[in-house]
């Protein structure tokens, strides 16, 4: 089994309005969900969210909920994961997989064999807003790409204790009432700086892994999803190339010199942001990424163009790629659909 053999067949929810008792089912390659305004499709996202990541926070946890997501591993191989919430069963075990009660480190070491880590979720399923990456703060671009590499949240997290400490000791070297304080030629001080250092080299190899690997494709998915359009590019630069995950930005070259990334239009910028998903994807091999709201700020020729790119990514790497869709003009080019719309049932 690979991560290219791997896709979301099915998601069950129930406890939720708009979605309750309902499964939605979900094929290999390009899907495109469909369904009214108000049919409960962003619900949905976030109900996915919550079952394969390790919060519990979310806008959809209420006295009861159930939220079972299925992979397809191979012909005949079917594994599930659900997440249970019962505030009226105490007994209740609140992870399962295949019907099975397991611990909490036993669900999530079965998701990592799948590649598939809570800290990748927001760029598996990213909120709404995913689509205006170029109006984003340099910084959360950065933060961004940095959790991409399996050790980048916890290496920012051991650098911000270290920075923390070295710092904490800078500000008590000065002498108050008469008590001498130590300076930077203690031996303590000399180990706050050697593992301040260590951890910022760490932090900078671990960024530039990263940042690399997503660069390696970022390039040529923009200009897939542009129809092939080689006349355009578009880069990551970081600011401070020596700290380089304080922040990135967009570099974007339409022929005639750079453009001012936060200046694009809505359809640019939307545009930029696929092709940014699609190799994020690419850099973790993870096995699915699921946008909401698609095709919002695309033109109909836009989506001619978009449809068949994205066909042919999932096609050429096996990453499983859902697009909510509000209009005909995206749904048309997409031949797997999952249709949400509402449906009288009762459990």
């Amino acid at each position: 089994m690979t991560v290219s053999d791997i896709f979301i067949c099915s998601v069950y929810v129930e406890g939720v309005d708009k979605i309750n008792c309902r499964r939605f089912y979900f094929d290999k390659g390009v899907n495109a969900v469909i369904g009214p305004n108000g049919c409960g499709k962003s619900i949905l996202l976030e109900a996915m969210r919550f079952c394969l990541s390790d919060t519990e926070k979310s806008s959809i946890i209420s006295d009861k909920l159930t939220v079972e997501v299925s992979f397809k591993l191979s012909e005949d191989s079917i594994k599930s994961f659900r997440r249970v919430v019962d505030k009226e069963d105490y007994f209740v075990q609140p992870f399962q997989i295949d019907e099975k009660e397991v611990t909490k480190g036993e669900y999530y070491q079965e998701l990592a064999v799948l590649n598939i880590y809570s800290v990748e979720i927001p760029y598996m399923i990213p909120n709404a807003s995913w689509g205006e990456l170029t109006t984003v703060s340099k910084t959360k671009l950065a933060r961004l790409i940095e959790n991409i590499h399996p050790d980048g949240a916890d290496s920012r997290n051991e650098y911000k204790q270290k920075k923390n400490a070295l710092e904490e000791f800078e500000s008590k070297k000065k002498p108050t009432n008469g008590v001498k304080k130590p300076s930077k030629n203690s031996p303590q001080y000399k180990k706050l700086l050697e593992d301040f250092e260590k951890i910022e080299s760490e932090r900078q190899e671990f960024f530039i892994e990263s940042l690399t690997s997503i660069s390696a494709t970022l390039n040529k998915y923009y200009q897939l999803v542009y129809g092939n359009d080689n006349k355009k590019s578009v880069s990551l630069k970081p600011i401070d190339p020596f700290h380089a995950y304080l922040g990135v930005e967009f570099k974007v070259d339409h022929g005639y010199g750079d453009l001012e990334s936060r200046g694009l239009s809505g359809g640019e910028s939307k545009l930029i942001s696929i092709a940014f998903y699609l190799a994020a994807q690419a850099a973790a091999k993870t096995p699915f990424v699921i946008l909401d709201d698609f095709d919002l700020s695309l033109f109909e020729k836009t989506c001619e163009k978009v449809a068949p790119a994205l066909e042919e990514v999932a096609a050429s790497t096996g990453l499983q790629i859902c697009v909510v869709c509000k209009y005909d003009k995206m749904k048309a080019g997409i031949a797997k659909k999952t249709d949400m719309s509402p449906q009288f049932l009762f459990c």
